[in-house]
């Protein structure tokens, strides 16, 4: 389950044409503003967001971060030069100050923001100084109840009790129902401890979209996960997936077994060879199926960071096999 925050979550707002002026430039006057340009179809981009939303809230009152629709907003995707996305931009006082494209690990992201920082407080001291005393004099915000008890089942999750901590969220949501990040932390631990149809169930209680794209994410591979597992559950052994797979290796049938047998059992990058290999052959095989079981995996990791690499490498690849 992902760690609970520690402060309240902050809304990284969409940026529009007609709201640049008032939200990144003025802005940038008084704080860094990082820019992320994204577009919904761009799956480096989903693998991003989900770290910078996370730093917008370690980062809240010293960095400001805001979305924008480069596909919507083509005029300001034209200002700032951008020719691939995700491209994230850091104005400070109304000026370019930094600048990276693609999807980074969270820990090159992190430093991104602390070279804004820096690179604010250089060319902007009293500015600076001003957010540093308004940080000094805010005082933290106390968890909710239901945010109290998501914490605690954090705790017992992490102790491996399993029953308690569902039995935390479940507490969570009576005091809070439309706490999205509970219920998906419920079907998380409902998938953890193999109860894939209550966690199916929870899933399905998310009734709308999740308005963060962190928890869209989450969603999108909870319901992936669930779904690998699935696959699997009738199959042979990985092993003898794998014996089969080497006594008859022109198997389509066999070779796709195995690829969903591997992703069961978190061995991603062999699955997707494996997926790739069946797309070289015939992709037009079972549907398209090995397709869509790559795009399924894509969803899978997309909300976890360390995967980043291995998804934009085989996205990559798929594109080339298809092409």
């Amino acid at each position: 389950m992902n760690a609970p925050a520690t402060q309240n979550p902050v809304q990284v707002i969409d940026v529009t044409e007609a709201t640049f002026d008032m939200e990144v430039m003025e802005a940038s006057m008084r704080m860094p503003v990082i820019i992320d340009f994204w577009a919904p179809w761009c799956g480096p981009c989903r693998a991003l967001s989900p770290v910078l939303e996370k730093l917008a809230g370690e980062f809240a009152g010293r960095v400001k971060v805001v979305k924008i629709n480069s596909d919507e907003n083509m005029g300001l995707s034209q200002a700032f030069g951008v020719r691939s996305i995700p491209y994230v931009a850091a104005l400070i006082g109304g000026q370019l100050a930094a600048q990276f494209m693609g999807a980074k690990p969270e820990s090159q992201v992190r430093a991104f923001f602390e070279q804004v920082q820096k690179g604010f407080a250089q060319a902007m001291p009293d500015a600076a100084k001003a957010l540093e005393e308004a940080a000094a004099a805010a005082p933290a915000a106390p968890a909710s109840p239901a945010q109290a008890k998501r914490d605690e089942a954090a705790m017992r999750a992490a102790r491996g009790d399993l029953d308690g901590a569902i039995a935390c969220l479940n507490a969570a949501l009576a005091l809070e129902p439309g706490m999205v990040d509970a219920r998906l932390d419920l079907a998380e631990i409902e998938i953890a401890a193999g109860r894939n149809e209550a966690a199916r169930a929870h899933l399905a209680e998310v009734t709308t979209r999740p308005e963060g794209r962190e928890a869209a994410a989450r969603l999108d591979a909870l319901s992936a996960r669930i779904a690998a597992l699935e696959a699997v559950k009738d199959l042979p052994a990985t092993e003898e997936l794998a014996a089969a797979l080497a006594a008859s290796p022109t198997d389509l049938k066999v070779r796709f077994d195995l690829a969903h047998a591997l992703i069961a059992d978190g061995d991603f990058a062999a699955a997707l060879d494996h997926l790739l290999e069946i797309i070289r052959v015939d992709r037009k095989w079972n549907e398209e199926g090995a397709r869509k079981a790559m795009i399924n995996v894509f969803n899978m990791l997309a909300a976890h960071e360390e995967m980043a690499d291995l998804v934009s490498t085989y996205r990559r690849r798929l594109a080339t096999a298809l092409n």
